[in-house]
């Protein structure tokens, strides 16, 4: 084989090896119980799309932002697993008021981007 029959081997097999890179890294991943918006650093853009648990093609560079599916609780008392500690205000009296509160949400997919 001549220099040129190589070297024209050599770019094609070379052009073959970044197209099959950017596609493999155009793939991305959700994990369970998670919603995704494809997010594009390139451009800062978010698409409409609301992404489920899998595998999905997203195009080169973009990224998943995450949200959680499933029920959140957030929980302000003095258990050893709360979030945070309990609330502390005054009343109208000025006397100290000290309650325990624990709420439950859960996010709504069309409203994810909104939310972003």
């Amino acid at each position: 084989m001549s220099g040129v029959g190589q070297c024209i081997c050599c770019s094609v097999c070379l052009l073959v090896i970044v197209v099959i890179t950017f596609i493999i890294l155009s793939f991305s991943s959700l994990p369970l119980n998670t919603y995704g918006l494809d997010y594009s650093p390139i451009t800062k853009k978010i698409s409409p799309t609301v992404f489920t648990s899998g595998f999905h093609y997203l195009g080169f560079m973009h990224k998943f932002i995450e949200y959680p599916t499933i029920v959140q609780t957030l929980d302000f008392s003095r258990n050893q697993n709360a979030d945070r500690e309990p609330i502390e205000a005054r009343s109208v009296d000025g006397l100290m008021v000290t309650f325990n509160a624990q709420f439950q949400y859960q996010l709504n997919p069309k409203d994810l981007i909104s939310l972003y």
